[in-house]
């Protein structure tokens, strides 16, 4: 007789439950969408602020490198949901009998943008979730500009060698518009990345108005 031994017996999870985890694993995830994809919107700015500041800076270290003129163009579409930075040396134009290069962010490849042989482009296809709002010349929005780097102090020139006395800004928008970043260039030739508004400031930029970040 086995009356006396007792028989445990491992129960499986029933359908009730399985559907009850399942729910709750549901709401989890919806509830963490909207953050994920925030996060990643503003990385993306972030990222393509970054690489902007970084391909200008890059420019201007090459026109005092090799003791020639840099040229930077910038092109942008009405809605800024296609852009394009391309750089040339002094160099690279007089082989090629041009007086920049062709920064295409359309079907076509751009032409020219070369710095002593090597492709010198930044297109907005390099990044996702995001626009550039604005490319200012001073106080005013131009979809289409140049400007060169001088050789001697790493100053910004126009072509006649004259010196540029306005700054230049590139504003980078995410997706959702929830984050906004500006790349200037000042009249000197720095550059740096900075918060244009408070409300839709990235953490670990500084207002571009030097003090406090302003609010929109």
């Amino acid at each position: 007789m086995l009356s006396g031994i007792k028989v445990r017996v491992n129960r499986g999870f029933t359908l009730v439950e399985v559907m009850i985890t399942v729910v709750i694993v549901a709401i989890g995830v919806a509830l963490a969408m909207p953050t994920w994809e925030n996060a990643v919107q503003k990385r993306n700015v972030t990222s393509a602020s970054e690489e902007l500041a970084a391909f200008i800076a890059h420019a201007q270290t090459e026109a005092v490198r090799l003791n020639d003129v840099v040229s930077i163009v910038s092109k942008r579409s009405a809605d800024g949901s296609d852009w394009c930075l391309g750089a040339i040396d002094g160099q690279t134009m007089a082989d090629n009998g041009v007086s920049a290069c062709n920064c295409d962010f359309g079907s076509g490849s751009p032409l020219h943008c070369e710095v002593r042989g090597q492709r010198q482009v930044l297109r907005d296809e390099s990044f996702e979730y995001h626009s550039m709002e604005s490319a200012m010349v001073g106080a005013t929005n131009n979809n289409s500009f140049s400007f060169r780097f001088d050789p001697i102090r790493g100053i910004k020139t126009n072509p006649s060698g004259s010196v540029v006395n306005v700054d230049h800004s590139f504003a980078v928008i995410s997706e959702n518009g929830k984050h906004k970043l500006q790349v200037e260039v000042s009249v000197t030739g720095r550059v740096r990345i900075c918060s244009p508004l408070a409300a839709k400031a990235v953490p670990g930029y500084k207002s571009c108005c030097g003090g406090p970040i302003v609010a929109p």
